[in-house]
């Protein structure tokens, strides 16, 4: 074999011509390419017009922000363009709005995380018996409590096992091992902890004011809670986005937006509007085996909803019900403050009011949900208050 490089040159081809172009047609094709490029711009134009222009109607609000927010938990729609603005400056502004209430929300209601410069419900579990002063929205929920003589905000330890032991994914195993219907050690613990709850003496949220508050809590019950590894006293729990879409609801009646409505995957919805457009519901039911649409609720006009139910409608749901996959049986969120055992006086209750927020709803129907048994007589007397 020969060490010789071989030549690897094309062969055979004909020597390279040059040729002269004339460039008496160049002007006229360079001002049709230039004409052909603005027509492309503008309809390139026209249609991102298009798709940043809103039409007039029903549009789901959507939040403008990848901070951490609760828009997660709720369905915003409303009919934009009946006002002065035009849909898509109406969006906008709507959208700007519904952000700032998510995050805000999403940081003031957290049990969870502290935030910088914010008073949460996570910064007075961790300075019990101080002087916190915060947010007005979060003062006006502490006051509603109050207003209704609610002890809902103290059941947060108990609240807390039933999440860690029955709910979620991080729900202990066994889990039917340690009902506290059938295991006497767990009902006696949860006994305990609804007694604290039930008891002033032992904790009390002090308004105190200039939406300031102290989490009042005696030596007894930190003896008990160190002992126990209990670390959070307060929370709002399932009641959470009853106060958080009434806060919403405010903050858009402020600002002028009544042409829409609000709802959470957890049964709280608030309708702004009064237009006499119509609306509806669905109504659901369970019987073990699967959940259906058992009827609709039709309404006309601003509405207060609230829907509770003993069984789980989605994923979501997931975070605050069991349901055994051998017997069907459901653990629900619900939890009686005198023996700290769950229980619901029905599968499904749903009140609505056309002058009452959901969170006042909730407040004056849990107790007469969280029984034994469904009180008829006491239910029908909430008609005086405006509450069906």
């Amino acid at each position: 074999m020969s060490n010789k490089t071989r030549d690897l040159k094309p062969r055979g081809l004909r020597p390279v011509q040059r040729i002269e172009l004339s460039d008496s047609n160049f002007k006229p094709k360079f001002m049709l390419m230039i004409a052909f490029l603005i027509i492309g711009i503008a309809a390139l134009g026209v249609f991102l017009w298009s798709l940043l222009d809103t039409e007039p109607g029903w549009k789901t609000v959507e939040v403008a922000s990848s901070e951490r927010n609760c828009s997660g938990d709720f369905v915003f729609t409303y009919y934009l363009g009946k006002g002065d603005l035009s849909p898509s400056e109406e969006e906008r502004k709507l959208s700007a709005l519904y952000t700032e209430m998510s995050v805000k929300a999403y940081k003031l209601f957290n049990r969870y995380e502290s935030f910088s410069g914010v008073h949460n419900v996570c910064y007075i579990n961790a300075h019990l018996n101080e002087v916190v002063t915060v947010d007005e929205a979060l003062y006006n929920a502490f006051s509603k409590m109050k207003q209704y003589d609610s002890r809902y905000l103290y059941l947060a330890p108990l609240h807390s096992q039933y999440s860690s032991t029955f709910f979620g994914p991080n729900a202990t195993t066994a889990v039917e091992d340690k009902d506290p219907y059938s295991n006497e050690e767990y009902s006696l613990f949860f006994g305990e902890l609804a007694a604290y709850a039930a008891n002033p003496e032992a904790i009390d949220l002090e308004l105190l004011g200039n939406n300031q508050v102290r989490l009042a809590v005696s030596e007894e019950y930190l003896k008990y809670a160190e002992e126990n590894g209990i670390e959070v006293f307060v929370d709002f729990f399932r009641a959470k986005n009853a106060f958080v879409i009434d806060y919403f609801a405010d903050v858009l009646q402020e600002n002028g937006y009544t042409n829409g409505s609000i709802s959470s995957y957890d049964g709280y919805v608030r309708n702004l509007d009064n237009s006499g457009e119509g609306y509806y519901i669905n109504l659901f039911d369970s019987n073990n085996d699967y959940v259906y649409n058992a009827a609709k609720l039709n309404y006309t006009n601003a509405l207060s909803i609230v829907s509770l139910r003993s069984f789980p409608m989605g994923e979501m749901d997931g975070y605050d019900f069991y349901v055994s996959s051998v017997s069907g049986k459901s653990i629900p969120p619900y939890v009686d403050i005198n023996d700290g055992l769950y229980k619901t006086a029905t599968d499904s209750l749903v009140s609505y009011s056309k002058t009452l927020g959901c969170s006042d709803i909730l407040m004056m129907i849990l107790d007469k949900y969280v029984a034994e048994e469904l009180d008829v007589d006491a239910i029908n007397a909430l008609t005086d208050s405006d509450l069906y």
